[in-house]
């Protein structure tokens, strides 16, 4: 248990260089495999020293501990191994911990990872991409990277010939090679290795397309797609080629100048690309398909009726999933049909956020509008840090990602029930909605030692994090501090959720910080003010059992007991407490007896 007056400083580690799983997610019964990479920075050698795993949640041991003894000389580097058995409940999170001790016992280093038990990756979803599928890639090196983020699901981003012909070649001679929309080289053996390297580590592979996408040439490539299936952007333009709705111009040298706009409602087109995106599900081995939309609400048909394309996203959805027996994910752009979509079979609500969703509040906000609509469906955000900047980057700039902007970011969507799509690629976070611009970008040393603990801490707290978990107005204070219940910037901002026994307060700092603005446009946020030593009041109903902290930014994310004393006043029960240190986000649990 860590002091009142803890202070969050982290020692240096001398043994343990890494600490990761074998898979994303494991069913219940599975055996799970930790790597251990140790390298010896000590000053003596270490004879009969012991690596002892456990795993936790909420602070109680879960199964037996494992442990496997080792020699390590000054200097050298060793990995091991490591084998727990998962346990028996489905859709559960445990914080893993290992321990290195010399012979005597004595603790020299430590460590800590997650495991994800989950028969089905959409009850938890940590969603990533891959761009990049040229001749060469080390698939499985890149998705080994993932999956020490515990990405557990991937969009394979414009991988396809063409949108509306996905397929290169012919599900009897398919093409070994093509170029994608931008003209980049594609290779088949690149997406399928990438395809057997994800399901190896339990990831689902997730094909990308647009429900309604169309090259120009799409009526004389002989593919079948007809003048009749696109659309106008009003009802009275002549029904040609040169008045079809369109998204472009598109960069010089791509594969197609603009993309046409086709009757994404209209039961032939459906039937059309439905049946394309088919046949390629005969050739690669994909889990599902990733439907994209371009956000736009409406159209017109070619006999000049409405078109909303809204209303028309659950039909399509649930047409896809019985006609191709594949799981479906579908980008509602700027969170357009978001709580429509939270009835429907896809596998969770994936709403790519742009200007109507600026706010740190309003990412609260738009998780909450899914999950009163459907408190069981999971919630995946698309948002691009830095994005105004990178997009203006001349093409031999790069920048880093701002790592106090990301963190609070991720912190919030976390706390408010959602998944951050960001990470992809090797390991490259995610600047912009053409995916290939991760290019210009890079993550220091700092963010991604960061946000491995993030992705270890969401996993481990997933069932207090996601899930039926349920808006709640916590009534507390931090003595002179200033709190918010809606992100004011100066203030530490408090989020209240609960689930059966539990509830729980979800601490945000942004005491120091001077925009409300999550995207932080030019990557210039300054850093959060470090709180220590808060003395917090909460107003509670009944009799609190157990009362607990934990933070991703502090001692790796493990769950500790706080002392408090539960009193009565005029105004009802309270519990009085410390919270030993608020750096990004902070997580406080409490257990009624009740």
């Amino acid at each position: 248990m860590l002091p009142t007056a803890y202070a969050a400083a982290t020692p240096q580690p001398s043994l343990v260089n890494d600490f990761y799983t074998d898979k994303a997610r494991y069913c219940p019964g599975d055996n799970v495999v930790f790597s251990l990479a140790l390298a010896n920075k000590t000053k003596m050698d270490l004879r009969g020293a012991q690596a002892v795993l456990a795993c936790y949640d909420l602070g109680v041991q879960t199964g037996a501990p494992v442990d496997c003894g080792f020699d390590i000389a000054v200097g050298q580097q060793i990995g091991l191994q490591l084998s727990w058995p998962a346990p028996a409940p489905d859709y559960r999170g445990y914080l893993a911990d290992v321990r290195i001790l010399d012979a005597g016992g004595k603790e020299l280093d430590r460590a800590v990872t997650a495991v994800d038990v989950s028969s089905d990756w959409a009850r938890f979803p940590r969603y990533g991409y891959l761009a990049h599928f040229s001749a060469g890639i080390d698939t499985d090196a890149w998705i080994a990277e993932l999956n020490k983020y515990h990405i557990n699901g991937l969009q394979f981003y414009d991988f396809q010939y063409k949108h509306h012909l996905p397929l290169a070649g012919t599900v009897q001679q398919p093409a070994a090679r093509w170029v994608d929309i931008a003209g980049r080289p594609t290779s088949r053996d690149t997406v399928l290795g990438f395809i057997d390297a994800a399901h190896k580590r339990n990831m689902t592979a997730m094909a990308y397309n647009a429900s309604y996408g169309a090259y120009t040439d799409a009526f004389s490539d002989r593919s079948g797609v007809k003048l009749e299936w696109a659309t106008w952007s009003n009802d009275w333009d002549d029904r040609v080629e040169g008045t079809i709705k369109l998204l472009g111009p598109l960069p010089a040298g791509w594969a197609t100048p603009k993309l046409y706009y086709m009757n994404q409602n209209l039961p032939a087109w459906q039937d059309y690309i439905v049946g394309r995106m088919g046949e390629l599900f005969k050739v690669y081995p994909f889990d599902g398909w990733h439907i994209d939309t371009y956000g736009d609400a409406s159209a017109y048909a070619y006999d000049g009726s409405y078109i909303d394309y809204i209303a028309g996203f659950n039909p399509f959805v649930e047409n896809a999933r019985q006609r191709l027996s594949k799981k479906i994910v579908f980008n509602t752009v700027g969170a357009n049909g978001q709580e429509t979509l939270a009835d429907s079979s896809a596998e969770f609500v994936y709403s790519e956020l742009w200007d109507g969703h600026p706010s740190y509040n309003s990412l609260l906000r738009g998780a909450d509008a899914i999950h009163d609509r459907n408190p069981k469906m999971a919630v995946v955000f698309p948002a691009y840090m830095h994005s105004p900047l990178v997009k203006e980057l001349p093409e031999n700039k790069r920048i880093c990602f701002n790592t106090p902007s990301v963190l609070l970011t991720d912190a919030i969507m976390s706390a408010a029930g959602a998944f951050h799509f960001e990470l992809g690629d090797d390991g490259m976070m995610l600047p912009t909605e053409y995916f290939p611009e991760n290019e210009k970008t890079a993550m220091s040393p700092e963010l991604q030692t960061s946000l491995r603990r993030y992705s270890d801490f969401i996993v481990a707290y997933e069932n207090y994090l996601r899930y039926e978990v349920a808006a709640n107005e916590p009534q507390l204070s931090l003595g002179k501090v200033k709190t918010s219940s809606d992100g004011m910037v100066g203030t530490i901002w408090c989020i209240g959720r609960k689930k059966g026994p539990h509830e729980m307060v979800h601490l945000i700092n942004l005491t120091g910080h001077r925009s409300e603005w999550w995207r932080d446009d030019m990557a210039g946020y300054g850093d959060t003010e470090l709180q220590r030593n808060l003395q917090a009041r909460l107003r509670v109903n009944g009799t609190v059992a157990m009362l607990g902290w934990a933070s991703p930014d502090v001692d790796g994310g493990r769950f500790n007991r706080l002392k408090f004393q539960q009193r009565r006043d005029s105004k009802g029960a309270y519990v009085d407490f410390v919270v030993p240190s608020l750096k990004y986000w902070d997580m406080i649990i409490i257990r009624n007896k009740n």
